[in-house]
């Protein structure tokens, strides 16, 4: 991973370190259904996914992203 996040960096610049890219795969496993992400993501940050992706429950982790779309958080 560090390896691959240092050629990627390369390439494309900043935010692919390892940690990140590390990030990016903790992401697609807690938000795998494209649609519902593709929905949320028009109305959270980064940020508020990275909050979200240590909710063990699949349920309270998408409770907590819809709420947080809803009002706007």
């Amino acid at each position: 991973m560090k390896r691959l996040g240092a050629r990627l960096e390369c390439e494309f610049g900043r935010g692919f370190e390892a940690k990140n890219l590390r990030r990016m795969v903790q992401f697609v496993q807690a938000f795998s259904d494209a649609e519902i992400v593709a929905s949320l993501m028009r109305q959270l940050s980064w940020t508020h996914f990275l909050l979200l992706i240590p909710v063990k429950s699949e349920m309270a982790r998408m409770y907590y992203a819809q709420r947080g779309a809803a009002e706007g958080l």
